[in-house]
């Protein structure tokens, strides 16, 4: 009977302690489990492994922005608005200053009310610097050392107003500022928004090849007074090669120096076409070329891509509908004609929406805010060099793209030294009615150039420049 119950307390000690190594086992196992999660979490929080400490910014369509990379206190990168009081400025100040991981230094300038504008901005809780220049005195600070200057200044459109009746208030602003950013910081990439654009970048362009031009011809006269006190050489034999150092070989060196210093500003210079791709993505994600969500929602504009070429006014804004990434049926854009040229009418006419919507309280300010930002900031990716950015705009080509036009909104590739080349624009690749809008708006875009060139050139001349 005791052998029996010692035998049960055995088997009781022997069940116990199985259950206790079991149990232990589990507890060992759980805080195992317990640690590795509590190390997971803190690789994830700590700030040199975790995407908290540099998430996305705002992304813009397909130039989605990455991780952000935090600012160091050498590297301040300042933009600069010009015309930061207005309609356009203060909500461009506002976007961009909540995209302080791309600008550390927003100047904004205007002639009136930018004090109190800069004031409240610089309560947003962005480690971003805010600095107000009030009137032409303090123009050149705002513009120095800028990465970039955005140009929304001068009269909005009203209601009956084209754009080129913009162009006698518009034109001289425009110069002025103009002359001083060539004069102060001809390196900075230059975003116009001022309107008419078709004309005003063309101007722009013209003030900076006089004034640049002008520096390298004073440089050349210093040259030759220098070489007036100099003994004079004795003559080289015919045919034989001017020698190194000399005269020919520097004025030619100073010509080709010159021609490389005006194209590379150029490519600096940006009328912003931005607003006429971003409706066209969301106009045509409306339409009946692409099918709603299941929840009703139409379709997401950022995923429809669409190249917006020619110019920004009018006829001159071409969308190029069979060009979109998300892929529309050719055929389908040819035989729906009706339906094909009512979307492309409402792209070209937004504007005009806008300010008979507002009923003469202003035209499109935030929507081109939006537009302005998006740009700028790709700008910036662009000068940090990040490869691959690209984005429509009005700019000079080396070479034109269409029949004598080198002024021309295309796709282009951009760099730190302003843009390097179109992407994917070519006449044989469009359908023959987009063909035929190139050809009819090339026709506005010659007498537009025109104007902004004759306009700039007679104000130089003017002034000796």
């Amino acid at each position: 009977m005791d052998s029996s119950k010692n035998q049960q307390n055995n088997n009781n000690n022997k069940s116990s302690k199985v259950t206790s190594t079991t149990s232990l086992g589990k507890r060992r196992s759980l805080n195992k489990r317990a640690r590795n999660r509590a190390k997971g979490h803190q690789r994830r929080e700590d700030p040199a492994n975790s995407t908290m400490s540099s998430p996305k910014a705002s992304e813009y369509g397909s130039q989605a922005s990455p991780l952000r990379q935090p600012a160091t206190p050498n590297e301040i990168t300042k933009v600069t608005i010009l015309g930061a009081a207005g309609g356009i400025g203060q909500p461009l100040a506002l976007l961009l200053m909540l995209h302080s991981e791309y600008v550390q230094h927003l100047a904004l300038y205007d002639l009136v009310h930018v004090r109190g504008i800069a004031a409240d901005l610089s309560h947003v809780d962005r480690q971003c610097k805010v600095t107000a220049h009030l009137g032409p005195d303090e123009l050149t600070e705002a513009v120095r050392d800028a990465k970039v200057i955005v140009i929304p200044a001068g009269l909005a459109q009203k209601p009956g107003m084209s754009r080129d009746d913009l162009f006698g208030s518009n034109a001289k602003i425009m110069y002025n500022l103009a002359k001083v950013c060539a004069q102060v910081n001809p390196s900075a990439h230059l975003a116009i928004i001022s309107n008419p654009v078709n004309s005003l970048v063309p101007l722009t362009c013209e003030v900076y090849q006089r004034i640049l031009g002008a520096g390298s011809r004073k440089e050349k006269s210093a040259d030759s007074n220098s070489a007036l006190s100099q003994p004079a050489a004795p003559p080289a034999s015919p045919g034989a090669a001017a020698p190194a150092g000399s005269s020919a070989q520097k004025s030619a060196g100073k010509q080709q120096q010159q021609q490389q210093c005006f194209h590379d500003c150029c490519r600096r210079i940006f009328g912003v076409t931005t607003l006429d791709v971003v409706r066209a993505s969301t106009l045509s994600a409306k339409s009946a070329f692409f099918k709603p969500e299941p929840n009703g929602l139409f379709k997401d504009p950022a995923k429809i891509a669409i190249p917006v070429v020619g110019g920004h006014a009018g006829k001159t804004i071409i969308p190029l509908l069979s060009q979109s990434t998300m892929k529309v049926d050719k055929k389908r854009l040819i035989e729906e004609k009706a339906t094909t040229l009512t979307l492309i009418e409402s792209i070209q006419q937004a504007g005009i929406e806008v300010l008979n919507a507002k009923k003469g309280a202003g035209s499109a300010t935030l929507a081109m805010a939006y537009s302005a930002c998006r740009f700028t900031i790709s700008l910036l990716r662009a000068q940090q060099g990040e490869p691959n950015i690209i984005e429509c705009a009005y700019v000079r080509h080396q070479q034109p793209l269409v029949s004598d036009l080198e002024y021309f909104a295309a796709p282009l590739v951009l760099s730190k030294d302003g843009y390097v080349k179109t992407q994917g624009f070519s006449l044989n690749k469009l359908l023959p009615y987009e063909q035929q809008m190139i050809e009819e708006g090339a026709k506005e875009l010659r007498m537009s150039v025109a104007k902004g060139e004759d306009f700039a050139k007679e104000q130089l001349s003017s002034e000796k420049l």
